[in-house]
């Protein structure tokens, strides 16, 4: 047996050691990682999964907008109480002046209805009912008195059922047998027969006792 010195013995040991650890052994490293250090930069792209996140703790502002689905739509709310009444607003300028004829336009047609009549206790009486035109012409008409039944003279174009009247003419049409009548027709200052600008009158006289008339319809075209 080889006999070994005390400090030759005690080398020998120390440097087997230290190799059988160098090839075999295993080596620790302590590692220290200083607090709030770990931030967005640090973490690898989709390093934190949906296991790394504690059910409940995300908020909507967490996700992107669309990202989360819309809720079902809540039911109608009840109709709140009436508002107080705003103070009335200031009064708007006033519009221009508007402009009134002041004689019918050159063809146009005015059309209407008269009836004179009376109550007479002797023959003979007189009855009239005036007629004013709603604008007045620029001149008096040629005016026609047609009596029931009589034909349209020239001038007149119209029916008593559609009076109607050539420029510069006035139609004055009976609608039905006079009553109790002994003459009649239209009449101005001018005398029978006439118009003037503004209008005209439907006269009568009486052919017995009693109520007497006549209807008519009428037209008149601005010349």
């Amino acid at each position: 047996m080889r006999r070994l010195l005390g400090n030759g013995r005690y080398a020998n040991v120390t440097a087997t050691l230290a190799l059988l650890t160098a090839m075999g052994g295993t080596g620790y490293a302590a590692v220290s990682i200083a607090e709030n250090s770990v931030g967005t930069p640090q973490l690898k792209a989709d390093a934190v999964t949906s296991a790394k996140v504690k059910n409940g703790t995300l908020q909507k502002a967490d996700f992107k907008p669309g990202q989360l689905p819309a809720g079902a739509k809540g039911a109608k709310g009840a109709t709140g109480a009436t508002g107080p009444t705003g103070p009335t607003g200031a009064s708007g300028p006033a519009g221009p002046a508007g402009t009134e004829a002041t004689t019918l336009a050159s063809g146009q047609t005015l059309r209407g209805y008269v009836e004179p009549w009376g109550e007479a206790t002797e023959v003979g009486e007189l009855a009239t009912a005036s007629v004013s035109f709603s604008v007045p012409l620029s001149a008096a008409p040629a005016a026609h008195f047609i009596a029931f039944g009589g034909l349209n003279p020239t001038g007149c174009t119209g029916t008593p059922a559609s009076p109607a009247a050539d420029p510069g003419h006035l139609c004055v049409w009976q609608v039905e047998p006079p009553a109790n009548l002994q003459v009649g027709g239209i009449i101005t200052a001018a005398g029978t027969d006439t118009a003037t600008k503004f209008g005209f009158s439907g006269w009568l006289r009486s052919g017995a006792p009693g109520q007497y008339h006549y209807q008519a319809v009428w037209a008149v075209t601005a010349p």
